[in-house]
């Protein structure tokens, strides 16, 4: 079969069995990078395999009458289809992998954490560290780069005591560096700005532009206070409110100047629904 002049061949990439061996292998030796290496290479094959059906639909009428004469005479699949059995297959091992990843490299207690996050994290030896605590850290490449970290109390139940978590995510087209979830919990004081910074460095590489360093849906009260006011209409944006007339405005200036930027401005939002977003404008250090 034939499409925008160019032969395609039946079949893409490794076969799921390949795959498969590969998974188990890395999953047997506990080799934490190996699995996270393979679960992303599938993860991008899956992607590309996607992009090469979408290719494939102005064929679709085309396909759909060769599906039904292949079923009458028992003939060989269309390349679609083929395509996405292949789909089917290595997603469904993706999704199994991604579960029994966490479940061999992240304690049953942190797992909730991780529920919406695309990372593969593992435990971590390098970097920041604290004393009796337990480091996990992972990173998530894409069109938005994501980077978690998270810290536990050796030997003491989640029930007991939340872990310090801390996600942040990075899109390279719009130079906005997330700080989407900050909670130190039980970590000492300024543990989030030394957190933060090395996520900073994990996700905006040096030739990289950042343009914004921004705060989701802040919990901080002193922050909130500081930006936002209540009448009898409602929550309000306080006007004139400098970038370091607030905790997370103070802690955004520290970190930034700790990667040679700083805070030229403060960039409030509030939603509809009275929630605070802080942005800080960024520019170039003295």
């Amino acid at each position: 079969m034939t499409h925008g002049g160019q032969s395609r061949p039946p079949d893409f990439g490794k076969r799921p069995e390949v795959w498969r061996q590969t998974l188990v292998e890395a999953l047997d030796r506990r080799d934490h990078r190996a699995v996270s290496r393979a679960l992303a290479s599938l993860r991008a094959e899956i992607r590309a395999q996607d992009e090469e059906v979408d290719d494939l639909e102005p064929e679709a009428g085309l396909d759909r009458l060769v599906e039904q004469a292949r079923r009458l005479l028992g003939a060989e699949p269309t390349v679609a289809e083929r395509l996405e059995q292949e789909l089917s297959r290595e997603r469904a091992l993706w999704a199994t992998f991604r579960k029994r990843y966490r479940d061999t490299f992240v304690p049953d207690d942190l797992q909730p954490f991780l529920d919406s996050c695309a990372a593969f994290v593992s435990p971590a030896s390098d970097g920041v560290q604290f004393d009796g605590c337990d480091k996990y850290t992972g990173r998530a490449d894409g069109r938005a780069r994501q980077a978690v970290t998270l810290f536990r109390k050796r030997g003491e139940p989640i029930e007991d005591l939340t872990p310090a978590n801390f996600f942040a995510r990075y899109v390279p087209a719009d130079g906005r560096l997330t700080v989407e979830r900050c909670y130190r919990t039980f970590l000492p004081r300024g543990a989030g700005e030394v957190i933060i910074h090395e996520q900073l460095a994990s996700l905006v590489d040096p030739s990289a532009i950042l343009r914004e360093l921004a705060f989701d849906n802040v919990q901080n009260r002193a922050t909130y206070d500081a930006h936002v006011v209540h009448d009898e209409e409602g929550p309000a944006l306080r006007q004139g409110v400098a970038w370091d007339e607030s905790p997370l405005g103070r802690l955004a200036g520290r970190v930034l100047a700790r990667s040679g930027f700083a805070v030229e401005r403060a960039l409030p939002r509030l939603d509809g629904f009275g929630f605070l977003d802080l942005g800080l404008v960024v520019r170039p250090g003295a």
